[in-house]
């Protein structure tokens, strides 16, 4: 098998440096996508996260209001029953 002559080694390595060339254009032009699609799942996160904090808050909130009513419940059960006893020892 005979030895390719240096005109060919050097088409043979320019052809290949094309092929590089090329296929370093298609992975610039995929990360070029791949960044727009990371900018734009960053932003839906972004909106996601301040949907959830809003909601959380509402939620803070109610719980708040269900704690005091329940607080006020309890409020109002000792003081009747701190009235009944007094009544019943009144009357005795």
């Amino acid at each position: 098998m005979p030895l390719p002559s240096f005109d060919q080694r050097v088409a043979y390595l320019e052809g290949r440096t094309e092929e590089h060339a090329g296929v370093i254009a298609a992975v610039r032009a995929d990360s070029h996508g791949l960044r727009a699609e990371m900018r734009e799942l960053r932003s839906e996160m972004r909106d996601f996260r301040s949907e959830m904090n809003h909601r959380f808050e509402q939620v803070d909130t109610r719980f708040n209001w269900v704690i005091g009513l329940l607080f006020a419940v309890l409020l109002a059960m000792v003081s009747s029953a701190i009235g009944v006893l007094a009544m019943s020892r009144a009357h005795s």
